[in-house]
């Protein structure tokens, strides 16, 4: 993940390793919630859970191919507006074809 004055740039690289950083504890909140069996739905909460889950790391896997395809995400900072927002969109554009360059250049090797 980078960095930049009025944005931050997600690589494909960096949401893989959240949505398994998710599942991982996912996994430990679930047995959690089952485990509490707040109000004697324990096991609905750990099902209810486990299905929202899956759903947030399939839309983030799916996030993670978009980015993979535009050299990844931008994540504009709040109240970001105006000239600011297009001075990042030109540094986003050019840091995009420096990773398609640098994505190429790994294929051919």
């Amino acid at each position: 993940m980078k960095e930049f004055k009025h944005f931050m740039l997600i690589e494909p690289k960096d949401i893989e390793k959240a949505v398994d950083n998710m599942e991982e504890a996912g996994e430990l909140v679930a047995r959690w919630l089952e485990k509490k069996n707040y109000e004697g739905m324990g096991k609905q909460d750990h099902d209810e859970f486990k299905r929202d889950l899956a759903l947030a790391m399939i839309a983030a896997r799916a996030g993670g191919r978009l980015a993979e395809d535009q050299g990844g995400l931008i994540v504009m900072a709040e109240g970001t507006r105006g000239l600011k927002m297009i001075r990042a969109k030109l540094e986003f554009l050019r840091y995009r074809r420096k990773y398609r360059r640098r994505h190429r250049e790994e294929e051919k090797k």
